[in-house]
C-alpha cells in the first residue's frame, strides 16, 4: 500500500504543478492573435470564432502550450497516463478480464487520440502523437499478456 501512495503521490504532484506550468507558459496566445485561428479549439466550440483575448477559453492554453512549449504538457500527460494505468491496476488486480477490458479500453482512446493529433505540423504534436501511441499500444499488449497468462486459470489468480 506505501508503494502505490508514494506512486500516486509523486504522480499527483507532478501532474499538479506541470497542468500550471503549461497553463502559464500557455497564456503566451493570448498576444500571438495570428495563432488564434490555429490553437483555440475549445474557444471556437464554446463561443464560436475567436476576435478578442476575452473569447479565449483556459483549457486553450494548454493546446498553445503543447504545441510550442510541450515540456510541461508532456510531463502533464505522462503523468496523468501513470494515474489511469496505475488506479486501474490496483482496482482490477484481482478481476484479470476488467483489467483486460480496462487496458484495452484505454489502448483504443490513446491509439485513437494519437491519430486525432497525427497530422500536427508541430514538434509538441508529433511527439504527443508519439507518446499516445506507444501508450495505446503498450495497454493493448499488456492486455494481451493478461489474457494470454490468465487463459484457463481460475479468475482469481493474480498476475505479477
Amino acid at each position: 500500500m506505501y508503494k502505490f501512495l508514494s506512486q500516486i503521490g509523486i504522480s499527483f504532484f507532478l501532474l499538479i504543478f506541470s497542468a500550471f506550468a503549461s497553463w502559464y507558459e500557455g497564456s503566451a496566445i493570448l498576444e500571438n492573435p495570428w495563432e488564434w485561428k490555429y490553437s483555440t479549439p475549445f474557444s471556437e466550440l464554446f463561443y464560436g470564432e475567436v476576435y478578442s483575448q476575452a473569447h479565449i477559453s483556459q483549457f486553450d492554453y494548454f493546446v498553445y502550450a503543447a504545441k510550442f512549449q510541450p515540456a510541461f504538457p508532456i510531463v502533464m500527460v505522462v503523468s496523468s497516463i501513470y494515474i489511469i494505468l496505475l488506479i486501474g491496476n490496483s482496482l482490477f488486480r484481482d478481476r484479470l478480464k476488467t483489467l483486460t477490458l480496462y487496458l484495452c479500453f484505454w489502448g483504443a482512446s490513446f491509439i485513437s487520440l494519437s491519430l486525432l493529433i497525427n497530422h500536427s505540423p508541430t514538434t509538441g504534436g508529433k511527439i504527443f502523437t508519439f507518446i499516445f501511441l506507444i501508450s495505446g499500444i503498450w495497454c493493448c499488449a499488456k492486455a494481451a499478456y493478461v489474457s494470454y497468462k490468465t487463459r484457463g486459470k481460475p479468475s482469481h489468480h493474480i498476475v505479477h
